[in-house]
């Protein structure tokens, strides 16, 4: 059994700018679950995805630090 939890984010974009958001992925075992990653047999696991905006300065600070973080110039 997965029960899943999804967050959306809704904004209008503008030419030219750059918008940072932060994805935030939580995974709670319920007793007994089973599957990739979870620890404990038989039941569930429930799965949260959330986004966050962040400010440009503290977008441009993770992307330069986070190795996973990718930017492109279009």
């Amino acid at each position: 059994m997965l029960k899943k939890s999804i967050d959306v984010a809704s904004f209008t974009a503008e030419a030219g700018k750059v918008y940072y958001y932060a994805a935030n992925i939580t995974i709670t075992n319920v007793a007994g679950a089973t599957g990739p990653g979870v620890t404990s047999g038989g039941g569930g696991a429930n799965i949260a995805f959330g986004l966050a905006p962040l400010n440009e300065d503290e977008g441009k600070y993770r992307v330069k630090a986070w190795k996973l973080s990718t930017w492109k110039t279009k």
